[in-house]
């Protein structure tokens, strides 16, 4: 079953949505992708949000929280994106529709570079990735783990 952008919805993420996240977040199988990879409390996670203030987007599929995106360094031509997805959701289709429906958004809001960071060993996220149409622009070793810095490039027909 190929999941459509008409599938799922991008809702802007609230105070109720972070014990969702940080069940997420904290999942051994999400943080072993993330640069912090230590367990935060949910108390962390509630400062967090009051002290940064994220605009993140909440990914919705028949009224039910899928995942999350994640945005950061967000200049308003430029922004940084990122996504997880609940582990009993993974591998359905939902990151990508996510991501076409958040680059979609981005592009028609005037944003210039849509960017990502990501191991080279997160082998699953860099096929999506290159899918999508991102490419490798950078990348650089850091406490032995090469991260991945990539761009998107859009399609001439968007």
């Amino acid at each position: 079953m190929l999941l459509m952008t008409t599938d799922i919805i991008l809702r802007k993420m609230n105070f109720n949505d972070l014990e969702f996240i940080h069940r997420i977040r904290n999942h051994e199988n999400t943080r072993v992708f993330l640069r912090n990879t230590s367990n935060i409390s949910l108390e962390e996670t509630q400062d967090w949000f009051h002290r940064e203030k994220p605009s993140w987007f909440i990914i919705e599929n028949q009224g039910l929280p899928v995942g999350y995106i994640r945005t950061s360094q967000d200049t308003g031509e430029s922004i940084c994106i990122g996504c997880d997805i609940d582990m009993d959701k993974r591998g359905m289709g939902f990151a990508n529709a996510a991501y076409l429906k958040i680059i979609e958004e981005l592009y028609k809001k005037d944003y210039i570079v849509i960017w990502l960071e990501v191991f080279r060993n997160n082998n699953i996220a860099m096929n999506l990735y290159k899918k999508l149409g991102f490419v490798e622009i950078n990348s650089s070793i850091k406490d032995g783990r090469q991260r991945v810095t990539m761009v998107h490039v859009r399609n001439k027909n968007d």
